[in-house]
This record gives structure tokens, C-alpha cells and sequence, in this order.
């Protein structure tokens, strides 16, 4: 085994076969190697794996694409096929779809095991509106639409039952007003 490399360095690469590892630490604490499927950094022994640097990015293979970037005192960023949809800002996070696209933020509760596990929250940009929905019928449906600088809508299973207008509210189907165990219906 390799022990030790002196003040001269190595002058060529270091060519190793499918499986053979290069080992680093007194006790063999971290691995690099390439099983002929997949290329690994394993940390294999006590501690962190720690990659310090002041700006910090996850590339595809190809080196073409950014997949993750990280920079100090700044923002992280994900990407999804080289576009930025994710990032930490200074007073939480950014959701942002591609140009012309919509921007999706969704929540899934219990693993989003059941349909009603799911609910979104949708900046829209072909018609301009904010929107909270569920998934509690199979499919995304409204649960509450607001409009740029317009309308308010709430919905009861997916059909319109309030909506702010310039000139007040209007109620679709009835009005139930209550006071203690006294209910009025108009």
C-alpha cells in the first residue's frame, strides 16, 4: 500500500480498477472509489463529511447543468433541468417556476398517502391568480382563488360559494346566520 508521497508529488494520475479504493485518515475514515455502477466519497468513520468553501456547486456529469448551488452569507439554490426553482432568501424561502410557468409550492401531510394529505398553493401566471387546493377528491380543486388585484373566492368542494367584487360580496347559495343555538337562513 501507498503510505506516504514525497515533497516531489505525484507526477502522473493515479489509475485504480473498478472497486479499488482510496483510503484517507488513521483509520480508514474516508473511501474513494468507483464500484463499475456508481463513483462514491464514503465517510466511513467517525465525524462529518465537511466540504468547506465559500461558494459550493453540484453540477450534473456532463458539467453542464447546475443541480445545487451554495454560496456564503448568501442563498441556497435547487434546480430542477438547470432551472431555479428553489431558494433560501433573508426572511425564509423562494418557490419560482420557469419563465411562462406556474410556481407550485406542495404539501403533503402523512407521506401523502391518502388524497387528503394533499393540498398546493399555486402562484399562477397565465391568468394571474393565487390559489390554496386540495387533492381530497383525486384531483387538484379549489379551495380558495385570489385574483390580482381583484376577487377573493372561497369554495366548498369545488364550487364557488363567496366572492369579494368592487361593490361588496356576493353569496352563492344561502346565508346562515347564528347566534348561540339560533340559526338564520336567508
Amino acid at each position: 500500500a501507498l503510505t506516504q508521497i514525497d515533497d516531489r508529488g505525484l507526477k502522473t494520475p493515479i489509475d485504480l480498477l473498478d472497486d479499488e479504493k482510496i483510503r484517507l485518515g488513521t483509520g480508514n475514515d474516508l473511501e474513494l472509489y468507483h464500484s463499475g455502477s456508481h463513483s462514491y466519497i464514503k465517510d466511513t468513520g467517525t465525524g462529518s463529511l465537511v466540504i468547506n468553501s465559500n461558494s459550493f456547486y453540484l453540477n450534473n456529469a456532463a458539467d453542464n447543468e447546475t443541480l445545487i448551488k451554495a454560496t456564503e452569507d448568501s442563498n441556497v439554490e435547487l434546480y430542477y433541468n438547470n432551472i431555479k426553482t428553489f431558494e433560501t432568501i433573508s426572511e425564509g424561502v423562494r418557490v419560482q417556476g420557469d419563465e411562462g410557468t406556474s410556481a407550485v409550492l406542495e404539501l403533503w401531510a402523512d407521506q401523502g398517502d391518502d388524497n387528503g394529505d394533499k393540498w398546493r398553493i399555486v402562484s399562477d401566471q397565465s391568468s394571474n391568480y393565487f390559489a390554496i387546493q386540495n387533492y381530497g377528491s383525486g384531483s387538484f380543486e379549489w379551495t380558495l382563488r385570489g385574483a390580482h388585484n381583484g376577487a377573493v373566492d372561497l369554495y366548498y368542494d369545488n364550487s364557488i360559494k363567496l366572492s369579494t367584487q368592487t361593490n361588496g360580496s356576493k353569496i352563492y347559495g344561502h346565508l346562515v346566520l347564528e347566534n348561540g343555538s339560533q340559526s338564520k337562513i336567508l
